[in-house]
């Protein structure tokens, strides 16, 4: 099941609005979504926190991310209408280290463009 992170409006307990072009022309073009089929989304972290939150987590307290699963009901070309079946609350800490392996690759370019990739990360 396909994973986006970006902005999203509630527009019921149960429903919820997406905008984002380039996430709906992801899941209509690339993924040729359709009606019914599944989709889990994501605020960015930043965005799912009001600033309290923030200097909460600076102070080294954990907050918490949520994540939807859900069920495409409707679209058009400007928006894309989700039925919201699972909600998954995650605990975020500030403190936790991400590590990442690499295989070793056989031309020096391919390492760079690795590299570069993961500091966009």
């Amino acid at each position: 099941m396909q994973l986006f992170i970006s902005d999203y409006s509630l527009l019921s307990p149960t429903e919820l609005n997406i905008e984002n072009p380039l996430i709906i022309n992801q899941i209509r073009k690339v993924l040729r979504g359709k009606i019914g089929d599944q989709f889990c989304i994501q605020a960015p972290i930043v965005q799912n926190f009001p600033m309290q939150d923030l200097q909460n987590m600076m102070g080294g307290k954990k907050s918490v991310s949520t994540r939807y699963t859900c069920t495409i009901s409707a679209w058009d070309k400007h928006s894309l209408r989700a039925e919201i079946n699972k909600k998954e609350e995650y605990n975020i800490d500030p403190n936790a280290q991400t590590i990442m392996l690499i295989a070793m690759t056989n031309k020096r370019t391919k390492a760079e463009l690795i590299v570069q990739k993961l500091t966009e990360i």
